[in-house]
């Protein structure tokens, strides 16, 4: 089994009575920026598809302070899926 040096200073503190502090902080860090949001009222059931239909997931996730991957996994999670459409906008002379 690999420990790495993190896990062994988590150990530490864990057995020096600061299991509190740490599993608090534990608990923020994976709760995520965008459950977050979501607790301060932001509908994210629309904004976040509006965002990324208008500037991409790369620009919503720099506007919402959080990763590409956490926008790319919440769209997953809520059934999205991306579908590319070629449309034509003018005639083309033959």
């Amino acid at each position: 089994m690999i420990v790495s040096r993190q896990s062994n200073e988590i150990a530490l503190l864990l057995s020096s009575g600061q299991s509190k502090t740490i599993a608090e902080r534990l608990s923020m860090a994976k709760r995520g920026k965008l459950d977050e949001l979501q607790q301060a009222g932001w509908d994210l059931e629309k904004t976040i598809p509006a965002m990324v239909n208008s500037g991409g997931q790369k620009r919503a996730a720099d506007e919402l302070g959080v990763t590409q991957a956490s926008i790319s996994n919440w769209l997953k999670k809520q059934g999205y899926t991306q579908i590319v459409r070629y449309v034509k906008l003018e005639k083309v002379q033959s």
